[in-house]
C-alpha cells in the first residue's frame, strides 16, 4: 500500500499494475472518476500536496503583486489547464493573500500531527 501523487501514480493505475483505492481529497478527481475520495468514507479526510510559488521575505509588495497576477492569468490559459488537469492535478493561481491563508491552515492542520510524532527538523 501507498500514499502517492496522483500524477505519479496514474499511469500505473490505468495501465492496470497497481489498484487505486481512493485518492485523498475531499472530492473524487476527474482524472479517476471512478475512484472514490477517502472524504466518502471518513468525513473530511483532505490531505492533498500542492506546489506554489513563494518569494523572499522583504520581498517589495509590487514585485509580489505582479507575480501573483501572472500567474493567476497563466493558471488560467486554456493551453495550460490542458496541460495540467489531465495529470490529475488542480490549477488554481491564487491571490498572495490567498495563498498564504493557505499555508498558514495547512500548518495548523499538520502541526499536531508533527508534535505527536516526535518529529524534529534537522
Amino acid at each position: 500500500m501507498i500514499f502517492d501523487n496522483i500524477p505519479t501514480a496514474m499511469e500505473q493505475a490505468r495501465a492496470g499494475t497497481v489498484r487505486p483505492l481512493a485518492v485523498t481529497g475531499l472530492e473524487r478527481t476527474p482524472t479517476l472518476p471512478d475512484v472514490p475520495a477517502m472524504a466518502e468514507f471518513f468525513p473530511g479526510f483532505d490531505i492533498t500536496s500542492w506546489q506554489g510559488l513563494l518569494a523572499p521575505a522583504g520581498t517589495p509588495p509590487a514585485i509580489v503583486e505582479k507575480l501573483s497576477t501572472e500567474v493567476q492569468r497563466i493558471m488560467r490559459l486554456p493551453e495550460v489547464r490542458a496541460r495540467i488537469e489531465p495529470l490529475g492535478a488542480k490549477p488554481i493561481g491564487s491571490t498572495a493573500a490567498e495563498f498564504a491563508a493557505y499555508i498558514t491552515t495547512e500548518k495548523a492542520k499538520y502541526k499536531p500531527i508533527v508534535e505527536a510524532s516526535g518529529a524534529t527538523a534537522q
